[in-house]
């Protein structure tokens, strides 16, 4: 049709409005006697106009970009550059511009959506952190970051830190390499990062690893690999380790004499040392040193030398080829007390829960209760949980096991960042300083994991719970203590206090 032909149509809402007041306005004068009937004819009223009212202008709502899922790399290693691919979409469908920045220790290079990353291979091993940022046509932004554990070939002293620092407060664990060649370290950085790994997934340990420093050391073999007991190779691994020490092949033994003062060299103040042996083998050990193997458990083994070594845990397995000696209250998670009033871990035990616990629990294996057998024996001891990590390995930790596991990280090191002046000391208040007394404890750990609570002669100051400081200007003779207190739920004995320090005023 052309357009002097053209039929100009109304909206159909626009039709629909007109017919009804057309309507409307016929029944309103049939009812006035308008409409063609005789007498006089009523003034009708003036209908209001239609206004055909434009629907309201929606504004789009601006958007940054949504960012896709990004393949961080896990750990990178100096000479071995990676690149990942950014991804990003612009709910505008416009165009994505990318920036990065990155850690002194790395080396970044942006080339369109692709970004390299290099080691600087003087830098100390550690984190490093990346991030990148995705910006639309509009300005707006969408910000991606990670920490990327760096190896670098060139280690400060042979030593690196992949949490922490050495001179940070805290617990300190030194993770050595025996029978790792120069070549073969990398092998080693990845065995230690897993085992970071491994502790940051398990929430008991989790909740308190941020009070541990977790420091690398390298050891250069002259020959790969870790003999068996017995033999003497040409050149023995540099911390003595062995395979099938003590009769047990399962087992895993350096020379404590070596790994120890080698410990002490790179971290005078180590809480633990853990040795890596270069073997495949499935083995591991506790004691002053704790070991683990390649082997595919080996983190799992880690763990459980640990919760050896530094929870001071038992073994709750049955092995009738052990026979140590036991001496009750000597472990946390082992008794030889069947009822509910002299087990030590009755604190985390319901109320409905028989003791001794019948075997399988129902249907929570980390219910806690008093379970037959433990300490290698199946009868005369018990142990808390049906199964945890102390019995099986890549088993849950388990409450009390937790509990034994946190409470060490504080007494080791891991309470308090600064007190001054030094807990015990006696003050004499004959010669208080202008202003009065002022005591600082300041926590290691964060406001959400522990809390502090200040006390004079044992009566608690509420009003300074959480404060890292507290001023005293009294005259008399008073006792000032400040307590520690664990939020996470994960500790209940003594009311969950589980540092303290204090002074005397005389």
């Amino acid at each position: 049709m052309s357009a002097a032909g053209a039929v100009h149509r109304l909206p159909m809402n626009l039709v629909r409005q007109r017919r009804a007041w057309a309507l409307a306005m016929g029944l309103a004068l049939s009812a006035c006697g308008g409409g063609g009937g005789g007498g006089s004819t009523p003034n009708p009223t003036t209908p209001t106009p239609v206004v055909d009212t434009p629907p309201p202008v929606v504004q789009p709502v601006a958007k940054p970009p949504v960012l896709g899922t990004l393949a961080w790399p896990m750990n990178l290693e100096a000479g071995r550059p990676a690149q990942m691919k950014l991804l990003a979409t612009d709910p505008d469908g416009g165009a994505i511009t990318w920036t990065t920045s990155c850690g002194a220790q790395l080396k970044c290079k942006l080339d369109g959506d692709t970004l390299s990353l290099d080691v600087d291979p003087t830098a100390p091993l550690g984190q490093s952190q990346v991030q990148v940022t995705a910006t639309n046509a509009k300005g707006l932004k969408s910000i991606a970051e990670r920490n990327v554990i760096v190896w670098s070939r060139t280690l400060k002293d042979h030593l690196g830190s992949i949490a922490g620092s050495p001179e940070r407060a805290g617990l300190h664990l030194v993770i050595l390499g025996d029978g790792f060649t120069a070549a073969e370290q990398p092998v080693f950085h990845q065995a230690a990062y897993e085992l970071l790994v491994k502790f940051a997934s398990l929430p008991e340990i989790a909740a308190h690893l941020g009070a541990w420093n977790i420091h690398v050391g390298e050891v250069d073999a002259g020959a790969s690999g870790i003999p068996r007991t017995g033999n003497h190779p040409p050149v023995p691994p540099p911390l003595g380790s062995e395979l099938g020490c003590q009769g047990i092949v399962r087992l895993l033994c350096p020379n404590a004499g070596l790994a120890l003062p080698m410990a002490a060299k790179l971290v005078p103040h180590y809480t633990k040392v853990m040795v890596i042996g270069n073997t495949t083998d499935y083995a591991g050990a506790g004691g002053d040193v704790s070991t683990v193997s390649l082997a595919p458990e080996a983190r799992d083994v880690g763990v459980h030398e640990l919760g050896h070594s530094f929870a001071g845990l038992a073994d709750e397995y049955t092995d009738l080829q052990v026979n140590y000696p036991y001496s009750e209250g000597t472990f946390p998670n082992i008794t030889t007390f069947s009822t509910r009033e002299q087990v030590p871990w009755r604190i985390w035990i319901d109320a409905d829960r028989p003791v001794p616990t019948p075997l399988p629990p129902e249907t929570n294996f980390d219910a806690v209760g008093v379970y037959h057998g433990g300490y290698y024996r199946d009868t005369g001891y018990y142990r808390p949980t049906f199964d945890s990590f102390m019995r099986s390995l890549g088993k849950n930790i388990g409450a009390v096991n937790g509990e034994a596991w946190a409470r060490n990280v504080y007494t080791k090191g891991g309470a308090w960042a600064t007190v001054e002046p030094a807990s015990g000391i006696t003050l004499q208040r004959s010669a208080p300083p202008a202003g009065g007394w002022v005591f600082k404890a300041t926590p290691l750990l964060g406001p959400k994991i522990v809390e502090t609570r200040w006390f004079v002669n044992d009566v608690e100051r509420t009003e300074k719970r959480g404060a890292t400081q507290f001023q005293w200007s009294g005259t008399e003779p008073a006792a000032i203590r400040v307590d520690l207190v664990d939020l996470t739920g994960r500790v209940r004995l003594y009311n969950s206090v589980v540092a303290g320090a204090g002074w005397s005023i005389q």
